[in-house]
C-alpha cells in the first residue's frame, strides 16, 4: 500500500496507509495497539526515509525487461507467469539464485567473446538443432535414442528439443556436461518437480 503511494508521496496519505494498517492489526490480534501510544509524526518521517530509499523504475521503460522468476517449493506449482501483470512479459523460471550468477557469469564470458570476433548479439541457430520424437510414432526416425544421442544432442547443439515420456539419459552425465543446449521439454510431465517435503522440489 505505501509503496503505491509513489516516490514522493504526501504526509496526508502516508498517514492514512499507516491508521489503515493499525485499524487493520487491531481488528485481527487480541493484543491491541493504543492510537494515542503512536507518534505519528515520527513514524511518517521514518517511512518516508524508508522510501526514499527504494529506487522507482520508470513503468514506460521496462517492456523489454526479462522477468526471472525463483520460486520457493510452496508456490512453484502456481501458474505465475498466466497473471495478468505477466502475460506480455518474457518470463523464465530458474532454480535459484546461485543458478542466475551462473547464467550471468556465462553470459559475460559469451559476450566478450562475441567483442573479440565482432558479434553483437547472442542468438540461438534455429537450424543447429536436435530432436528426439517420440518412439510411439511411425517413421524412420520412431526409435529410442541411445544415451550418447542424447548427451552428443545436448552437448552439440544450441537447441534440444524433447518430445518423449521417458528419461533416456541419467542426470549425472547432464551434469557433467562442459556446454548444455538450450532445451525445450514437451510430453507428459517432462518438466514436472517432484516434491521434496522438507527439501526443495527435483
Amino acid at each position: 500500500s505505501l509503496l503505491r503511494l509513489g516516490a514522493y508521496p504526501k504526509d496526508e496519505d502516508i498517514e492514512d496507509v499507516l491508521y489503515f494498517l493499525v485499524d487493520a492489526y487491531n481488528k485481527y490480534n487480541d493484543e491491541q495497539i493504543g492510537y494515542d501510544e503512536i507518534d505519528w509524526d515520527k513514524l511518517t518521517i521514518d517511512v518516508r526515509q524508508i522510501i526514499s530509499g527504494i529506487n522507482f523504475v520508470d513503468s514506460s521503460q521496462t517492456d523489454d525487461q526479462h522477468v526471472i522468476l525463483i520460486l520457493d517449493k510452496n508456490v512453484q506449482m502456481l501458474p505465475w507467469e498466466s497473471l495478468p501483470c505477466l502475460r506480455s512479459q518474457a518470463v523464465s523460471r530458474l532454480p535459484s539464485l546461485s543458478f542466475l550468477r551462473d547464467r550471468i557469469m556465462f553470459m559475460n564470458h559469451i559476450n566478450n567473446q562475441q567483442c573479440e570476433s565482432n558479434i553483437s548479439n547472442y542468438v540461438i541457430d534455429q537450424r543447429k538443432a536436435f530432436y528426439v520424437l517420440n518412439p510411439r510414432w511411425d517413421g524412420v526416425i520412431s526409435r529410442p535414442p541411445f544415451e550418447q544421442e542424447c548427451k552428443n544432442g545436448l552437448a552439440n547443439n544450441d537447441l534440444y528439443m524433447y518430445v518423449l515420456q521417458q528419461q533416456y539419459i541419467r542426470s549425472h552425465r547432464i551434469r557433467a556436461l562442459d556446454r548444455c543446449a538450450v532445451t525445450l521439454l514437451f510430453g507428459c510431465s517432462s518438466g514436472h518437480l517432484c516434491d521434496g517435503g522438507e527439501f526443495d522440489p527435483s
